[in-house]
């Protein structure tokens, strides 16, 4: 659910339980493992490492 909805939600629905699938869960796991790359990469740059390519996605 997006961030947006979940504060309505929660005051609309105060017993249900949020949950995400498998494959949800799969994809929020390696967008944020992705973040944690770039931004290692990023820190990393002129230490004796290939370079490497993050993609962004476009705003």
């Amino acid at each position: 659910m997006p961030e947006a909805h979940a504060p309505g939600a929660a005051d609309a629905f105060p017993e249900a339980i949020q949950a995400a699938g498998r494959f949800h869960a799969s994809q929020l796991l390696s967008r944020a493992a992705g973040r944690v790359r770039c931004r290692e990469a990023r820190l990393s740059e002129g230490k004796g490492r290939l370079p490497r390519v993050c993609f962004v996605k476009p705003a």
